[in-house]
């Protein structure tokens, strides 16, 4: 049986016997005890003390002034109970499925930002709960990721421009739906991009090549240069010297190979001259000369420098974009850090910056804090922003806008964190700074935190002492 709840006389609110303050308003109670045994021991108005020579009380017909109250209160709290419950759940994802529906974010978001300041945490966490069990039934449901774009979708649009969404600042507690809602961008977009790309190199493809675009690694990418002979199943001989006075010796000279165009390309110029380009082997082929010698040779498809590129976004994509599987368990994960979340911090508890910066930061206040000193990984899914402070940002390209994969904090970095941690700490000091913050694991070199705000911070440790710090939001991206 639930234990018995009691009504906040100030908010109306459920609490447990004994309470010092109310959860829900911080209205202070007086002496449970004190009042409990006032309330027994007094006397309705009119009735008279017990002289003896009253009749036996019939116990069976009578109940006493405080049972009477116990048992109202606790029909009330029941009742109560199942309206709290009601609208703290099946309520909040009434709003959140409609929002979704419908792409108008504001009853979200003003439940959210009306709350008391201690219910804040509570109030985000139930919103991010209803997100996850709505878009986790969906994808299992549909198995497929098409529901992470609606999601993604219902948040950003025109409705929602004047209720600045934001991760960090007023919205902190929040950040577990939206690391959602990025998340859902992140990978429904990719999935638009890998199909993009795709088709792209499939329309470069001959037509008449059997090639899985998969295989075609652009790093195996090499520069030829050969004549050109004649055509041959819709590709054309390769020979590394030149024909002597236009005689044709097919046995006795060295041949490189068959080359393929692209799809639509006209070669019919080619053979007789001399032919410079970048190629990638796409298979082998036999050869049988007139002399009836046999030789292997490798078939190239020739390779110009917008399609080179393509290649190279296609092989980064695969580092990021994960199979339906992958992601669902990444929901899953994601979800039971909040699960964790919701029950360890039952007050609002503040969550880390770095010297006034975080995660969620924007690009602009990374750029005012420091100048950019390096970059790292252009041309690549993950782009590196290394600045002067020692702090660098992962940002994800090949998007709208750049989106945050992680942010670390390195062994140059001078500044401090808000509960005072300073790069060079021990793992003691460390650990003893971050007892109020729930350690998700603790390895020799590495103590994982999971933060009110769904956050993870990794502190890195190299001959005991603290020498990165990285933080990021969700699941890693790299496949």
């Amino acid at each position: 049986m639930d234990e018995q709840k009691y009504i906040c006389p100030s908010c109306g609110g459920l609490v447990d016997y004994g309470s010092k303050f109310c959860p829900h308003c911080r209205y202070e109670f007086g002496e449970w005890a004190a009042q409990a045994d006032a309330n027994q021991n007094s006397l309705p108005s009119g009735d008279s003390v017990d002289n003896g020579n009253a009749e036996p009380e019939d116990k069976t017909s009578k109940t006493s002034p405080f049972s009477l109250i116990a048992v109202v209160a606790v029909i009330v709290a029941a009742i109560g109970g199942a309206v709290y419950w009601f609208m703290n759940s099946d309520d909040t994802e009434k709003i959140v499925a409609e929002a979704i529906k419908t792409g108008n974010m504001a009853p979200v978001f003003e439940l959210y930002r009306n709350a008391p300041d201690a219910d804040k945490p509570q109030v985000a966490y139930n919103i991010a709960d209803a997100a996850f069990e709505i878009t986790l039934k969906e994808v299992a449901g549909n198995d497929n990721r098409q529901f992470l774009q609606t999601l993604y979708r219902a948040v950003n649009n025109d409705k929602n421009a004047n209720l600045h969404i934001e991760a960090g600042g007023r919205d902190e507690y929040m950040s577990p739906f939206i690391a959602l809602v990025k998340y859902a961008y992140v990978q429904s977009t990719l999935e638009k991009i890998v199909n993009e790309t795709k088709a792209d190199i499939e329309d470069y493809l001959p037509a008449n090549k059997d090639i899985n675009a998969d295989n075609l690694n652009p790093r195996e990418v090499k520069n030829i240069y050969a004549w050109v002979d004649q055509p041959l199943d819709d590709g054309y001989v390769l020979y590394g010297t030149q024909q002597l006075f236009f005689e044709t010796f097919p046995n006795y000279r060295n041949c490189m190979g068959v080359l393929y165009l692209p799809n639509g390309s006209d070669g019919s110029e080619l053979p007789g001259y001399a032919y410079n380009t970048d190629v990638l082997q796409i298979g082998t082929t036999t050869l049988t000369w007139k002399n009836g010698r046999v030789q292997d040779v490798p078939e190239y498809l020739a390779i110009d420098p917008q399609f080179k590129e393509l290649l190279w976004k296609n092989n980064s994509l695969k580092d990021v974009y994960k199979p339906l599987d992958r992601v669902q368990q990444d929901l899953k994960t994601m979800h039971e850090n909040l699960g964790i979340i919701k029950k360890h911090y039952k007050n609002a508890t503040p969550n880390l910056s770095f010297d006034g910066l975080n995660f969620n930061s924007t690009e602009d206040e990374f750029y005012n804090k420091a100048p950019l000193q390096s970059q790292k990984g252009k041309g690549t899914i993950h782009i590196s922003n290394v600045f002067a402070n020692g702090v660098v940002v992962d940002f994800m390209p090949y998007f709208n806008y750049q989106v945050q994969d992680s942010v670390s904090v390195i062994e140059s970095f001078t500044g401090s964190f808000s509960n005072g941690i300073k790069i060079g700490d021990s793992q003691n000091q460390v650990a003893q700074k971050m007892q109020p913050y729930y350690q998700l694991s603790a390895q020799p070199d590495w103590l994982n935190y999971l933060m009110p705000n769904g956050q993870i911070y990794s502190f890195g440790f190299f001959e005991g002492k603290l020498y990165q710090v990285n933080v990021r939001e969700a699941p890693d991206w790299k496949n």
